[in-house]
């Protein structure tokens, strides 16, 4: 039984998706990553490295407590850990048969992954970069584009193609921001 193996690393192949997102697209559907190896070796070190990362507003205010640094550490880990598993649950629960078909594949999963990291990579540039906050706050924007330059790999279904692009953006780039902000108001503030 020969199995294809992985051409690069998860972490490569995202950085590839990040600079050309065609060719990298193209790598990660020929590529053999499951989705459990993509979110352990990608995904789960990237939310540990920006829920780390909210103890860097230190470095630009030094007023704030421990406290509150861990709050939102906890947090920011929470809504991007729980995003994916909420875009994978509403995608069973709103999106026709067809289109839950193809995004529940080993690509699928990884097109969700991928795209949630690109998400979490430039929210730890924000987190590093607070006085080019102006300008990294479009970069959601960027994973928009990702997003649309990939999803032709997918074969989702022609019939309403363009609003399953569009649910499909907004979960991916929605979900890790909505759980955000319901946390932000219900944990207690420090």
């Amino acid at each position: 039984m020969n199995k294809k193996r992985p051409a690069q690393s998860p972490f490569s192949a995202f950085l590839k998706m990040l600079i050309s997102p065609i060719q990298g697209w193209k790598n990660i559907k020929s590529g053999a990553h499951k989705p459990e190896e993509v979110a352990s070796r990608l995904y789960y070190p990237l939310i540990a490295l920006i829920a780390a990362g909210e103890f860097l507003q230190l470095i630009y205010n030094p007023t704030l407590t421990v406290t509150v640094l861990l709050k939102d550490a906890v947090i920011t880990f929470i809504s991007f850990f729980l995003g994916y598993f909420s875009v994978l649950f509403l995608i069973e629960l709103i999106l026709k048969k067809d289109v839950r078909i193809k995004l529940m594949t080993d690509f699928g999963k990884n097109f969700i992954l991928m795209n949630l990291s690109s998400m979490v990579l430039f929210y730890f540039l924000y987190e590093i970069l607070p006085l080019a906050g102006p300008i990294l706050v479009f970069t959601p924007i960027y994973t928009l584009y990702v997003i649309i330059k990939g999803v032709k790999y997918l074969r989702l279904p022609q019939e309403n193609y363009n609003i399953n692009i569009f649910l499909l953006s907004i979960l991916i780039i929605g979900m890790p921001i909505l759980i955000y902000k319901i946390f932000q108001a219900i944990m207690p503030i420090a």
